[in-house]
């Protein structure tokens, strides 16, 4: 029996999680599915439903979920499953929903360790369900979360589904402080996290030019043979994305391409199947607006290392989800195409591109797609935590191609930190196209995006950048605009960036002007 994650099933939970991080800052949803399927190994032990007396209401079922998470037995997190979850939220995954389920509780408690409970508040009804928001703190990030747990109107005692995000509480400290305070307070931080045993990674908090903070904790491998260091190179996931958009956009100043191209002009209709194809723009691509649903990525083949990539040139696998144009839903086909299309426009292969026009003019030297069964130096390994074997796995496994235009090269922290220089001092892009490619585009139904960066915040504390999340991979880059601060984060575990960036974005809020 194969106890182990798909790569579809891997793929999926990364778009997810990066959609969350993007579009929504929270990264909490994606254990539904990510840890679910890392700990599917588990889960399978417990086969046969469990009994279990089910809620009377809503109260009690939220004090039960809260015992739960507060458990450390695992039969606990099977019993709620099974007795207090809604069967429609078990059948959205068919026959995969329980295990699942399981999973994504069975994350959520080993990630917090224990939440405290502070207050419960009734929302207003939505979408045929009751919601609850319930202020809890999590006793190993040390942050206050906001658990929103859904209920069915016609099942209340039932679990639809919940989520975490982190949030203030009346009792945090607020008065304004120095730069120096904030790297001290992020230092300490860092290192409680590190004496848990959540953190491994490297990270960096820079004023302009000016490195103010730079450190690295845990190993690069499971054999614990070599340290993490600023200079490791780690998985960067999504993060590929900014470059993949970078790249796009100084091909349409060269006046090469155009934003509102269609796609069919650099890829042949006959390779899609039926739909609205024709009708999607390089500006949708660009904005997750293109109206792509989820599905397998482009056939690859492993690379030999002697060629840059083989792809099979078919893309009949896409399926469109909505309307081109009508809505956001964040895709990683809709960059993978993009990343076709410089290739076209371009005439060379999407490595040497970005290459020569990103990372060398940024002076990025430690960054590049890798080919996963070459040795690299200095490049982290990422791992998770099998629950059945009670131990930290390689996620090698999963990541079976090269990274390419949707997310999967590797960098340092020291080079993101040299990438949003040169971004944000106009090297790789005009001013114009530059503060237009970090603006969100609410007119394109993007409210949280622009092209190829995720936007949040408002005039006077804007935040740009993106996330990168898969399995034993979990890093972000802020760029704080207003600030001129930038944090690079970059780990080899899962999860771990978050509560960090969360920390960070408070601090930064708090600067004396």
């Amino acid at each position: 029996m194969n106890l182990h994650p798909t790569k579809k099933q891997i793929l999926f939970a990364e778009t997810v999680r990066s959609f969350l991080c993007h579009y929504i800052n929270s990264s909490s949803v994606i254990r539904h599915l990510l840890t679910s399927c890392v700990l599917l190994s588990t889960v399978l032990f417990y086969s046969q439903p469990s009994l279990a007396k089910p809620a009377e209401n809503t109260e009690e079922l939220i004090h039960e979920f809260i015992r739960v998470m507060n458990d450390k037995q695992q039969t606990s997190v099977v019993k709620f499953v099974d007795h207090h979850l809604a069967q429609s939220s078990i059948e959205a995954f068919g026959g995969e929903g329980r295990t699942r389920y399981i999973g994504y509780i069975t994350g959520e408690r080993q990630f917090h360790g224990f939440l405290e409970l502070d207050t419960i508040k009734q929302l207003s009804p939505r979408n045929g369900t009751e919601r609850f928001r319930i202020r809890v703190k999590s006793r190993n990030t040390e942050l206050w979360y906001n658990l929103t747990m859904t209920m069915p109107q016609q099942s209340p005692n039932k679990l639809a589904n919940f989520y975490l995000q982190p949030t203030s509480h009346p009792s945090e400290e607020n008065s304004k402080i120095s730069k120096t305070e904030l790297i001290s307070q992020v230092r300490h931080y860092i290192n409680r996290l590190t004496a848990q045993g959540l953190f491994s990674g490297a990270i960096l908090i820079a004023d302009t030019d000016t490195v103010l903070y730079q450190d690295a904790k845990g190993f690069t491998n499971l054999e614990r043979t070599a340290k993490n260091n600023v200079d490791t190179k780690f998985n960067l996931a999504s993060m590929n994305k900014m470059f993949t958009a970078v790249g796009i956009l100084q091909l349409v100043e060269q006046q090469k391409m155009s934003l509102d191209d269609k796609l069919i002009k650099f890829i042949d209709r006959a390779m899609f199947p039926a739909g609205e194809f024709d009708q999607i723009t390089v500006r949708q691509l660009l904005s997750h607006t293109a109206g792509l649903g989820w599905s397998q990525a482009p056939d690859t083949e492993p690379s030999s290392g002697s060629a840059e990539r083989k792809v099979t040139k078919n893309f009949k696998h896409l399926t469109l989800a909505a309307t081109p144009g009508s809505q956001f839903r964040y895709s990683n086909d809709g960059m993978v195409l993009l990343g076709e299309i410089m290739e076209k426009v371009s005439g060379k292969s999407y490595y040497r591109y970005i290459r020569e026009h990103i990372y060398q003019p940024a002076g990025m030297s430690h960054s590049d797609s890798y080919d996963p069964k070459q040795a690299i130096e200095n490049r982290a390994i990422g791992y998770y935590y099998d629950a059945e074997q009670q131990k930290n796995l390689s996620n090698l496994e999963f990541m079976g191609t090269r990274g390419g235009a949707a997310g999967g090269g590797f960098s340092t922290v020291v080079d993101l930190h040299k990438f949003s220089q040169a971004l944000t001092q106009y090297k790789l892009l005009s001013k114009a196209l530059t503060q237009t490619a970090y603006s969100a585009k609410p007119e394109l139904h993007s409210p949280g995006y622009g092209y190829g960066f995720s936007t949040q915040g408002e005039q006077g504390n804007r935040i740009i950048g993106h996330s990168g999340d898969s399995i034993g991979v979990s890093s972000r880059l802020s760029i704080y605009l207003d600030q001129g601060i930038t944090l690079a984060i970059l780990c080899n575990k899962n999860f771990v960036s978050e509560p960090v960036v969360w920390k960070v974005n408070q601090l930064v809020k708090r600067l004396n002007k």
